[in-house]
């Protein structure tokens, strides 16, 4: 489905088929918020960026600027082992006058918009990204969404929703208790994705890369 058609469903549903009230604005900008749902929320809207190289003695990156969720994070094609701050600590143990661990990156923590490296890298090798994007954001223009169709049909209750909680109309209860049901069945339906055409067996760790603090 496309914006607009999806745009002509909700008129429908509001009965109201041209612009009055609602804006087409007002309502592409609901389409998109309920896109920015669907994707934190199931994270469906996979992708890569590897457009960021690191730098000798350079610690933290940008994530890249549509990053919601980082699923994982490679440096020179090896995938790194997510820690927390506290992980740093315990692994490095540097006190006053000591020195920070430089070579090849194995690990990588998140602080705000950036990741950091442990240790510090020494060459520039690339840093790719596989992450859960924001959508684009919807305007009359657009021809595409960014979640998956899966999930496009699910858009005009969240929409409806806006709407009526504008006009005051307790229909947007209804509308808010659909899209909260849909929600549910997307991540299920996400879930159940991930999984076909795959035998469901018990993994065996020795096949696993392993770091000094456990498997990455």
């Amino acid at each position: 489905m496309t914006p607009a058609q999806i745009k002509a469903s909700i008129r429908a549903q509001a009965y109201e088929t041209s612009a009055a009230f609602w804006s087409d604005e007002e309502i592409y900008a609901y389409m998109w918020q309920a896109e920015c749902e669907v994707a934190a929320l199931v994270e469906c809207t996979e992708t890569t960026d590897s457009t960021t190289t690191t730098v000798s003695g350079t610690v933290e990156y940008a994530k890249p600027t549509d990053c919601l969720i980082i699923k994982r994070l490679t440096w020179d094609s090896v995938k790194l082992k997510k820690i927390t701050l506290s992980d740093l600590d315990a692994m490095d143990g540097t006190g006053y006058g000591g020195t920070v661990s430089t070579g090849n990156p194995e690990f990588y923590y998140e602080h705000g918009a950036n990741v950091g490296l442990y240790p510090t890298p020494t060459s520039a090798k690339t840093l790719k990204f596989w992450h859960i994007k924001q959508p684009t954001e919807l305007t009359a223009a657009s021809t595409t969404f960014t979640v998956p169709q899966l999930f496009q049909h699910y858009i005009p209750d969240y929409c409806l929703y806006r709407m009526y909680l504008k006009d005051q109309d307790d229909r947007a209860n209804t509308h808010l208790k659909l899209w909260d049901e849909n929600i549910g069945k997307a991540i299920s339906k996400w879930k159940h994705s991930q999984h076909r055409d795959q035998y469901s067996v018990v993994r065996c760790e020795e096949n696993n890369q392993v770091t000094s603090i456990g498997i990455v």
